[in-house]
């Protein structure tokens, strides 16, 4: 009997994994990292749910899923106001990189580019938010 094939990758997921490929490339080309992705606990929360892992409480206030092989925490002071941050962290060198990408729970996650481009052209966040869900849904 053959093994099942794995159901297609949710868009949580994609874009994540897609992140961690690119991060890794750039900023740790070595092969002996252990890397989490710290991101807004409401990102956590949709990626457990996306691959039926446990979303685990921590301490303040802080959340965590397994995306095999990687870490999920979902941080609170990574949901700023307007757009939430990411982040990978290499657990065996304590070094960190912010991610040039931001999030939103309104926008699906095709959509955070855009968000990210207009942030950066220095629309406030809720002209940025409106502009990256024109056609969105």
């Amino acid at each position: 009997m053959s093994a099942r094939p794995l159901p297609p990758a949710g868009p949580y997921e994609r874009v994540i994994r897609a992140l961690l490929a690119d991060a890794e490339g750039q900023w740790w080309p070595d092969a002996d990292r252990t890397l989490a992705f710290g991101c807004p606990p409401w990102l956590a929360a949709r990626v457990a749910s996306e691959t039926s892992q446990p979303l685990t409480p921590r301490s303040g206030g802080n959340v965590v899923t397994v995306l095999d092989p990687v870490t999920i925490v979902g941080c609170p002071h990574l949901d700023g106001p307007g757009a939430g941050s990411l982040v990978v962290h290499d657990l065996m060198s304590g070094w960190w990189h912010k991610l040039p990408t931001h999030c939103h729970p309104e926008l699906p996650p095709h959509r955070w580019h855009q968000l990210t481009l207009a942030l950066a052209a220095g629309l406030n966040p809720c002209a940025a938010l409106d502009l990256a869900g024109i056609g969105a849904f």
